[in-house]
């Protein structure tokens, strides 16, 4: 196992855990991009997406076939920059929730940027993991320590990143109300507080 691996698979596992403890709106979102599903197959889309992540991180943490493991998270990222760039062409409304309610409201643009993130992290994942050959394998705790703070800092970074958006945008609409209401006044328009 490598760094990225062990990122990658910190990655999944926060992101099934989110999509289980909150509201899983992954077909929502899928369908909103312009997929059509019907209702079972809505459900069974937000049902198979966790255990896949959770699989498939247990499977990059292990060392086993870690070159196997690294292109099904090459393929199974890909899916997910495919989704984000049709979200972001056709200006989907809906957030993903990929990890959940920590990103319920987070523009389609950042979750493209956060998975062009995730498949790098595969990428070099798999590269490792062909350079490595057969001497790869096994778990050491440096590694899968390192793995974890980094795949943690990752979702934290977007997480922060779109909070200081948040915060940005809400400063400008306050400035601008603010701007508005003192030139109403200079004009001896009333002022409406609501």
């Amino acid at each position: 196992m490598n760094v990225p691996s062990a990122a990658l698979a910190t990655l999944f596992l926060v992101a099934a855990f989110g999509k289980l403890r909150g509201d899983n709106s992954l077909a929502d979102y899928v369908v909103a991009v312009g997929v059509r599903l019907g209702l079972r197959q809505r459900a069974a889309l937000d049902r198979a997406v966790p255990p896949v992540e959770i699989a498939l991180a247990v499977w990059l943490l292990t060392g086993l076939a870690p070159a196997a493991a690294a292109i099904a998270a090459l393929v199974l990222t890909s899916g997910f920059v495919i989704v984000h760039a049709a979200a972001v062409i056709s200006g989907v409304p809906v957030s993903c929730r990929c990890f959940g309610r920590a990103d319920v409201d987070m523009p389609a643009a950042l979750t493209l940027v956060r998975a062009l993130g995730i498949l790098a992290l595969a990428v070099l994942s798999l590269a490792l993991s062909l350079r490595a050959g057969a001497a790869h394998g096994g778990v050491t705790p440096s590694v899968a320590v390192a793995g974890v703070l980094t795949g943690l800092g990752f979702h934290l970074t977007f997480l922060v990143w779109h909070e200081v958006n948040q915060m940005l945008t809400r400063d400008r609409v306050m400035r601008a109300a603010v701007a508005d209401a003192a030139r109403r006044h200079s004009e001896g328009s009333t002022i409406d507080v609501a």
